[in-house]
This record gives C-alpha cells, structure tokens and sequence, in this order.
C-alpha cells in the first residue's frame, strides 16, 4: 500500500503546483510541443515556443524566474486579475497549440531527445485542452515513468539477493524529501530513474553471473540519449567493470561488441553537439564559456573561496530539499536534519566498505564521477557569472545505488526511524508552506525563506483554486492517507 500511497502523493504534487512551477518546466514543455510539432528537437538557438511566452506572460511564473515584461510572481496576483487568471489556465484554446518561435532561448536544448520523443504522444493528444489539463498530463506521464524506475529498482534489487538495499530504496521517498517534487513535474529526470534501475539491475546480474554485458551497454546507450549526466555514469561503469573484471580474458572478448556499440550509438549525440556547437554536452555554460575562451581564462577572474564553498553546500542541501521552482524553503539549520543520516550513513559505508565486494562498491565507483561532474558544472557556472548554480537534486536519479550504499553502511535502526520521522515532519510543513506560498499568503524574502504578506486564508485559498485543481489534489491526498492507514493496519496483523 506504500508504494500506492506514494503514487498518489506524486499525482497531489503534479495538481498542486501552479503552472510551470516545476523545475524548468516550461523549457521542457516547449522542447516537447517543438518536437512533437515540428519532428525535430530545438537547437542551441531554439527559442521557447509562443505559446508558453504568451501563458507565462498572461500568467505567474516561480520566484526564481523573472525577466518577462509581465508576468508575476504568485504575491503580485491581485483578487480582481483571477477571473483572467482563469481563463489563461482553465480554458481550451481556440485552436490546437503548434509550436511558433518566442523570444527566449530554450536552454533544454542541450537534452537529448529520447524521453521527448517518448512523451510526445500526450502533448499530441491533449495540445487541445487547457493548459491545467495538458499539464496534469505531461506531469503525470512523467512521474508515472519514474514511479516504474523506483518499483524496477526494488524488483532488480530483490533479484539479486539485495532485499535490505530494496528496502532502503523503498523508503527512499520519505527520508529524502526532494524525491517526490524532483520527479513529480514534467522533465527528463524521470526516465533517467528508470533507465537507472534496469542498469544497475544489469550491473548486479553481472557482478554475479558475469553475464549481462548487452544491456550495460543497452541501458548506458538510451542513458545516454536521455542526459548527459550518463557521461559520468557511463565512465563509473567502465571503470568498476575494468576494475573486477579487467584481468579475465574472457571480458574483453565479451565486452568489445557492447562497448563500440555504446560508443558509437550513444555517443552520436554528442558528437553532433560538439560539431554543432563546440561543447560535448551542449549545455549553455559550457557553450558560452567555449566562446569565451574557456573554463580557465574565466574562472581566475570570477573564483572566490566563499562562493566555492555556498556553491558545494548549496549541492547538499538542494539535494535533500529544494521544494519546487520557486525556490523557497524553511531556515536552513532545519535542513541539517535531513543532511546528518546522509552524512552518517556515507561515513559508516566508507568504514564497512569491502573493496572485494563488487556489488557494495558499486556506488562509489558511479557516485565519484557524477560528482566529479557536478563540482565541474559548479566551476563553470562561477567563471561565467561569479557565482553559485548547481544544483544536488540531479543526484535522486542514483537513487538505486543510494538504496545499496545505504543498505551497505548499515546505520542503527533506531537512527533510520527518528530520520525518518523528522524527514517526514520536515516535508509536510514545507508542503504547506509552498502551498501557501502559490496562494500569495506567504511569499520569498531575501534568503529564500518563507515570509508573511498578511493576505489572508480565505484570498489565499480562492487563488490556489485559479492556479491549481485543489479538487483533484484533495481527493488525491487523502487517496493517498486511506492507503497508509490500510497499510499500516495490515503490517499489525
């Protein structure tokens, strides 16, 4: 019933959020209507589509976004524009949306286009209704496909012989909080979880059987044609395989086919990134500082101990908690709650670690060169605009391998259960503050923090009805409730 009770919980949150509000949502969205409309993914120039200029514009949009001549945040919103409001988010359009260039560039872009290609079936089938609906739609296409890749993890988890890393990956959701509006909003991340879980299922048959080097290859390669961030899992990958598997001669004879053909088929993508637009990955920064000279030449003018250090942390906690697009959080000493069982758990894990033991050093050898990457983009980011940018919550898409290193540090039990509670109490008064935040009752100040505006309740429940379907989310919620009540009452018996 848990695993229900967190479907339903991901489907409340992809109701909740107001229009966009996931993390860059609406570039997603955009990438998804030109691909679907047009057959081809947008460029490095691409623009947003004017369809979503024209919502966004007409609309609200998160606090962390500005620079649209008139949009407004959720606290600008005044009782007298909610009938517009309304309209431009409840009501259908006159006519099919089909992709027409905007203003901005869609920095999405970058991405591949496999999970697009794979999600453009609902933007077609539902470019006809409004843009609630269309939304609710992608959302929950998207979290349904990373609700597969947690239930695929457990199974290949179990498969292995690995029942208390399923475990930990089981209540993964509740001690990590982020997991839920990380996945429940319409982005690639989701496919990555999947494709996550069938690899390091693979990975796992492997280190027992030694067999299982085409789907390695298989599942780097869709990887690949989904993130860049399968660069460095790609690379983690190969080195544990090398490391245990190097010396036999059997391996390279077995490994060579899979191997080029992950290469070449996975790395095509990268390689016409790099043709196109001088950066492997493609991404903005990377692009902007290959025109500019380089990582080097840029990062010596803009480096700084202090914005190094907030840059990493901001990493930690982001992956712990980073709410929703808006950005906004309760004070930050709450977050050290959720970061010490993390912390204790990695320290005991790196104490216990068997180096003979394939499957427990697993992890490190993927955790170490995603991170690597992260510290990377982190670098760049600060030598294109002096400061902080990346953030941890990326690192969720590991979560199968989180579960195992988890299940391999083995933390007191009683440590877990007061994590949990905690994790559990710091997730559902965020929830409601975010909630109150898209109603205008409260609003972001200067830190990112939570801060009164003195609207009140009865304001700030009419416009949450405009921004979002609190029917829906209501029904859901308590869907979810009655299925941790039935499930709880079922493990007494």
């Amino acid at each position: 019933m848990f695993k229900l009770a967190v479907l339903l919980l991901g489907l409340t949150i992809c109701t909740v959020m107001p229009p966009f509000e996931g993390f860059d949502e609406f570039a997603h969205v955009s990438y998804v209507e030109q691909l679907a409309d047009t057959g081809l993914p947008p460029t490095y120039e691409g623009t947003i589509s004017q369809n979503i200029d024209d919502a966004l514009n007409e609309g609200t949009v998160p606090y962390s976004v500005d620079g649209l001549p008139r949009s407004r945040h959720y606290d600008a919103v005044e009782a007298a524009s909610l009938p517009d409001l309304q309209h431009v988010i409840h009501d259908a359009p006159d006519a099919p949306r089909h992709y027409v260039a905007g203003g901005g560039r869609n920095w999405q872009a970058q991405h591949p286009p496999l999970f697009y290609a794979l999600t453009a079936p609902v933007w077609m089938a539902t470019d006809g209704l409004s843009w609630s609906a269309q939304l609710f739609a992608l959302r929950a296409a998207a979290w349904l496909i990373a609700w597969l890749g947690w239930i695929a993890g457990m199974r290949v988890l179990e498969r292995n012989g690995q029942d208390k890393a399923a475990r930990c990956l089981l209540w993964l959701p509740l001690f990590l909080p982020q997991f839920l509006p990380e996945f429940a909003r319409y982005g690639n991340d989701s496919l990555c979880l999947l494709l996550m879980a069938l690899l390091t299922g693979a990975a796992l048959d492997y280190a027992k059987s030694d067999r299982g080097l085409a789907q390695i290859a298989l599942y780097i390669t869709l990887g690949l044609w989904t993130k860049a961030l399968f660069l460095p899992v790609a690379a983690g990958i190969a080195l544990w395989l090398l490391a245990y598997h190097g010396r036999e001669k059997n391996f390279w004879r077995q490994a060579a086919l899979p191997a080029l053909g992950a290469v070449a088929a996975g790395g095509a993508w990268y390689a016409w990134r790099l043709h196109a637009d001088g950066s492997l990955v493609g991404a903005n920064e990377f692009v902007q500082l290959a025109q500019r000279g380089g990582l080097w030449p840029n990062l010596v003018t803009q480096f700084g101990w202090s914005v190094l250090y907030h840059g990493i942390a901001a990493i930690f906690v982001s992956f712990a908690w980073a709410g929703t697009w808006s950005l906004t959080h309760l004070p930050l000493v709450f977050c050290t709650g959720l970061l010490l069982p993390m912390g204790i758990a990695l320290a005991l894990y790196l104490k216990k670690l068997d180096p003979h033991d394939a499957a427990a050093t697993l992890p490190l050898f993927v955790l170490l060169p995603v991170g690597g990457g992260l510290f990377y983009h982190l670098l760049s980011f600060i030598a294109l605009t002096g400061g902080p940018g990346t953030p941890g919550w990326y690192v969720l898409i590991l979560s199968p391998l989180l579960a195992v290193l988890a299940a391999n540090a083995d933390v007191p039990v009683r440590v877990w259960r007061w994590a949990g509670v905690y994790a559990a109490c710091y997730g559902a008064v965020s929830w409601v503050g975010l909630i109150l935040l898209y109603g205008g009752v409260l609003t972001r100040n200067a830190g990112n923090e939570f801060a009164p505006t003195g609207r009140s309740m009865v304001d700030g429940l009419r416009q949450l009805a405009v921004l979002g379907q609190p029917e829906l989310a209501v029904f859901l919620l308590f869907s979810a409730i009655l299925c941790l009540l039935l499930g709880k009452r079922a493990t007494r018996r």
